[in-house]
């Protein structure tokens, strides 16, 4: 009787040790995967990375040129504006000049000016 239950108690624990083992495998099958899903979302991150740099890159290129376009507006008005001025103040001058060698004057630096 007692070596009957000695080799039901190795049966089981030889049971034991299979069933321990079927888990390992499992859990190494387990981590298999894992890792696959974890190397195959860096990929993802990795790509998304690069998309958003590219995006960002041509964003800034956009912003850049409608901000030079926005300088350059302002800067034809300011020469408009400073031409309007100086056409104005010709215009004065022309009137008030009475003698022709004045009025020479004024016609050269209109011509200078434009």
């Amino acid at each position: 009787r007692e070596f009957e239950a000695i080799n039901k108690e190795l049966e089981m624990q030889g049971l034991e040790i299979k069933l321990a083992e079927k888990h390992i495998r499992d859990a190494n099958e387990d981590l298999g995967e894992k890792i696959k899903a974890l190397d195959a979302a860096k990929k993802t991150i990795a790509s998304s990375r690069r998309k958003f740099k590219q995006k960002h890159n041509n964003n800034s290129r956009i912003i850049l040129v409608h901000n030079s376009k926005k300088v350059k507006k302002e800067i034809d008005y300011e020469v408009k504006v400073a031409k309007g001025a100086m056409d104005h103040f010709i215009s004065e001058l022309e009137r008030e000049s009475t003698d022709d060698d004045s009025a020479q004057a004024i016609q050269s630096s209109q011509i200078a000016f434009n």
